[in-house]
C-alpha cells in the first residue's frame, strides 16, 4: 500500500514538473532566435543610396557682348564770366544774346571818367616834358648846359611816359573783348548802366570746349574712360570722337559729373552747334562662365558643387567670381573649361553623393 502511494507521489511529481520545463525551453528557444535576428542584422552591410539623376552644366567660355547708353545735349563745358575791372559806366554793348564771336571782338565798352581824366593829364605833361627836353637838347649842342641838366630831363620824361603807358593799359581792360570764341549767353548789363568792379558783365560759352556733359552712377565711371570703346553720334548722325574726359563729384556721392571733350573729323566741336548726343560704351570678350544656381556663399567664400571622379561625386569647390552678367558669373578661378557643375542643393545633394548625369548643358 505505501509503495502504491508513493509512486502515485512520483508520478504527480513528474506531471507537474513537465510543463515548466516546456516553458522553459520555449522562452530558451524564443531568446535564439532573437539572437540569431540581432546577428543577422550586424553583419549585413547597410544599403547606400542610389546615385541620383541631376542636370549637369559643362563650364565653357562664352563670348559676351555689353554695352552702356547714355544720352546728353552738346554744350560749352566751359562758360567764360566776364567782370568789371573797376568802377565804370557801360558807354556800349556790341553784342546781344546768342552772338557768335571770334577771339579779340569787343564786346562791351566801359567809360571811366578818372582814367580818362588822368590819361589826359598825364598826356599834356608828357608834351610839356618833351618840348623841355628838346631844349635841353639844343642847349647841350651849343655848350650851354651840361650832361647833368640833359640827363635829368631825360628821366622826367621817361617817368610820366611809364604812367601814361599803364593807365592807358588799364583803360584797355575797359574795352571788354572776347578771350576766347564763342557764344553769348547772358548780357547782365545795358547802356549807361552804373556797375562796381567785378560785377558780371555777361557770360560767354567757350565754343573751344563744346561737349556732353553727362551725370551718371559713380560705379559707371570706368566705363566712360575706356574712350576707345565708347561712340557717339550727334541727332544729325555725325559720328564724334571724345578727346578726353574730366570728372567731377556730384552733389550726390553715388553720382559723378563727367564732361566729354569732343571732336569731329579731327575739329574741335562748337561754335553755337547744339544738339542731342547718344553715348554708347560696347565691350565684346570671351568669359569663362558658371551659371547663377550652381554658385553659393558663406563667411568662408564662394563655392559650386563640383562633379569629380568616376563615378561622378559631388565636390565643393571654392571660386573666385568676377562680373555678374545677364547667363551667369564670371569665374576667375578655381574652375576651368569643360569642368561640370550642377544645382546648389546642399540638402537634397550633399558632399560626397554619387550623381549619374542628365543630359549635359554647355
Amino acid at each position: 500500500m505505501m509503495e502504491t502511494e508513493t509512486e502515485t507521489a512520483t508520478e504527480a511529481s513528474r506531471g507537474s514538473r513537465l510543463p515548466a520545463a516546456l516553458l522553459l525551453v520555449g522562452i530558451l528557444g524564443f531568446t535564439f532566435l532573437l539572437t540569431g535576428c540581432d546577428s543577422d542584422t550586424d553583419t549585413d552591410e547597410p544599403a547606400s543610396d542610389p546615385a541620383v539623376e541631376l542636370e549637369v552644366w559643362t563650364v565653357g567660355f562664352e563670348s559676351l557682348r555689353e554695352h552702356r547708353d547714355w544720352s546728353g545735349r552738346l554744350e560749352a563745358l566751359r562758360a567764360l564770366q566776364l567782370q568789371a575791372p573797376g568802377p565804370a559806366r557801360v558807354a556800349a554793348v556790341e553784342v546781344r544774346d546768342g552772338d557768335r564771336v571770334a577771339r579779340g571782338d569787343l564786346l562791351v565798352r566801359l567809360a571811366a571818367p578818372e582814367l580818362e581824366a588822368r590819361r589826359g593829364v598825364l598826356a599834356d605833361r608828357l608834351e610839356h616834358l618833351q618840348e623841355e627836353l628838346d631844349r635841353w637838347r639844343r642847349l647841350a649842342e651849343a655848350g650851354a648846359a651840361g650832361p647833368a641838366e640833359l640827363s635829368e630831363a631825360t628821366l622826367r620824361v621817361l617817368e610820366v611816359r611809364e604812367n601814361l603807358a599803364a593807365v592807358e593799359a588799364d583803360l584797355e581792360s575797359y574795352q571788354i573783348r572776347a578771350p576766347a570764341p564763342g557764344q553769348v549767353a547772358a548780357l547782365a548789363v545795358g547802356v549807361g548802366s552804373q556797375v562796381d568792379g567785378g560785377q558780371l558783365l555777361l557770360r560767354l560759352d567757350d565754343a573751344e570746349t563744346f561737349g556732353v556733359r553727362l551725370t551718371v552712377p559713380a560705379r559707371e565711371a570706368a566705363y566712360l574712360e575706356a574712350r576707345d570703346q565708347l561712340s557717339l553720334r550727334d541727332d544729325a548722325g555725325n559720328a564724334l570722337t571724345v578727346e578726353r574726359v574730366a570728372f567731377s563729384p556730384h552733389e550726390h556721392p553715388a553720382f559723378v559729373s563727367a564732361d566729354l571733350y569732343l571732336t569731329a573729323n579731327g575739329q574741335v566741336v562748337g561754335n553755337g552747334r547744339v544738339g542731342q548726343v547718344d553715348v554708347r560704351w560696347e565691350s565684346s570678350e570671351e568669359v569663362l562662365i558658371v551659371p547663377w544656381t550652381a554658385v553659393a556663399s558663406d563667411e568662408d567664400g564662394d563655392w559650386v558643387a563640383l562633379l569629380t571622379g568616376d563615378p561622378p561625386t559631388i565636390e565643393r569647390r571654392f571660386v573666385e567670381l568676377g562680373r555678374a552678367h545677364p547667363v551667369g558669373i564670371e569665374v576667375l578661378g578655381g574652375l576651368e573649361e569643360g569642368d561640370r557643375v550642377i544645382r546648389y542643393e546642399p540638402r537634397a545633394h550633399p558632399e560626397g553623393r554619387e550623381v549619374e548625369p542628365a543630359e549635359p548643358r554647355s
